[in-house]
């Protein structure tokens, strides 16, 4: 969406602003769950009751997205998780090829917006969110990441 503003300053001066547009992504029910290793397939994907994706050990939530043209996007998650061994959960975003951001540490166990802002590819796109430092020991610890939301935005 463009929007063209005009003032009648010193003879007419015209400048172009981008508006931002949301990029059309789908829900968190429908991203599809790839566990880091086999036999890992009980242990992430979309709880309905709390309305998040989890991640009780290392994978990773894709979905396929479309951008609508090349540029620079704002990308912000919501997520909350769980410390162990006085760490909090680590995640990695992908867009395409595009790295969105290699390992970020979530700041507090509360659920919170992280964003990020990255030059991307126009076109259909697969969507990755990964969890990196999963920790468990049995009645001990039990380190988890869960994925509340999910925003692109041209900028």
């Amino acid at each position: 969406m463009r929007l063209v503003v005009c003032l009648a300053l010193a003879g007419g001066l015209c400048s172009t602003i981008l508006a931002a547009e949301d990029v059309k992504i789908p829900p968190l029910s429908e991203f599809q769950w790839k566990p880091a290793f086999e036999g890992g397939k009980e242990l992430g994907g979309y709880d309905p009751g709390e309305e998040r994706f989890y991640f009780y050990t290392n994978g990773s939530a894709v979905a396929e997205i479309h951008l609508p043209e090349a540029g620079e996007y704002a990308i912000t998650i919501e997520a909350s998780c769980t410390e162990a061994q006085k760490e909090l959960a680590k995640f990695r975003i992908t867009c395409g090829e595009t790295v969105v951001v290699k390992e970020h540490t979530c700041t507090g166990e509360e659920r919170k917006k992280y964003s990020f802002t990255a030059k991307l590819a126009g076109g259909k796109q697969k969507l990755e969110i990964a969890f990196l430092n999963d920790a468990y020991k049995e009645n001990e610890y039990d380190r988890n990441f869960f994925l509340h939301a999910v925003q692109i935005r041209k900028k």
